[in-house]
């Protein structure tokens, strides 16, 4: 199915977000029906953004509790 081949290309160029809300997409049509190409596309593209900043927020070393950080002065 084209659909699944595309979320698959989508999971090869590292968009898995975008991956996620379409396969959401799919799920669902009826939810989704009203909306436009611009608005789907949209949230796909918000999906993708949100993944994204969640990622990097979990990656970034973890600030040392302050009592540390005053016992090295």
């Amino acid at each position: 199915m084209i659909d699944l081949s595309t979320v698959k290309e989508l999971r090869a160029l590292r968009l898995p977000g975008m991956a996620r809300e379409l396969e959401s997409q799919l799920e669902e049509p009826q939810r989704y029906k009203a909306l436009s190409f611009e608005d789907r596309l949209a949230l796909l593209v918000d999906a993708e953004n949100v993944s994204r900043r969640k990622n990097t927020a979990d990656c970034q070393p973890k600030r040392p509790p302050v009592l540390y950080l005053a016992a090295s002065l």
